[in-house]
């Protein structure tokens, strides 16, 4: 078990192993957090624009849109690294110590398939926390504003 770096111990073989589950950690935390964030932005919109709720209601889907796609990232590179942990476990268990510490996701790009971000914009724990405000602010703008009807209902 000799490399350049010296001899491999089972500790430094554990530490590999911590700082991927840190890095999953960090993202899981990541995506809660930008949901706060989210959610923190709307009610301050909503309560800071009380006077000029159409304004308010206009910007949903312009801050939704962005929190959607940020917590999409977070939750992609989340389980992408699961399935590097994965990946380096079972290469360690074979005695394949290539690529120690390196976490970058680009090196196991061509042994693994990667989850792409668009697929992860309509997973269920995701897209009802984004989707249904902007779907309530339509609905509210065109149920109060009947000056759109001629341009939707020709």
């Amino acid at each position: 078990m000799n490399n350049t770096f010296g001899e491999i111990t089972e500790s430094s073989l554990h530490k590999e192993i911590d700082l991927i589950e840190n890095i999953i950690e960090r993202m899981a935390d990541n995506a809660f957090k930008a949901r706060g964030w989210y959610v923190t932005l709307l009610v301050a919109l909503v309560s800071l624009t009380k006077d000029n709720l159409p304004f308010a209601i206009g910007c949903v889907p312009i801050i939704s849109i962005p929190f959607w796609g940020l917590t999409a990232f977070f939750l992609c590179t989340e389980r992408n690294y699961r399935k590097v942990y994965d990946y380096i476990i079972s290469l360690r268990q074979k005695g394949d110590y290539s690529n120690m510490y390196r976490l970058n996701l680009d090196l196991y790009k061509g042994d693994l398939e990667y989850e792409k971000i668009y697929n992860n914009l309509l997973r269920p724990t995701i897209w009802p926390f984004y989707l249904l405000p902007i779907i309530a602010a339509v609905i509210f703008i065109f149920l109060n504003y009947p000056l759109f009807y001629p341009y939707i209902f020709k």
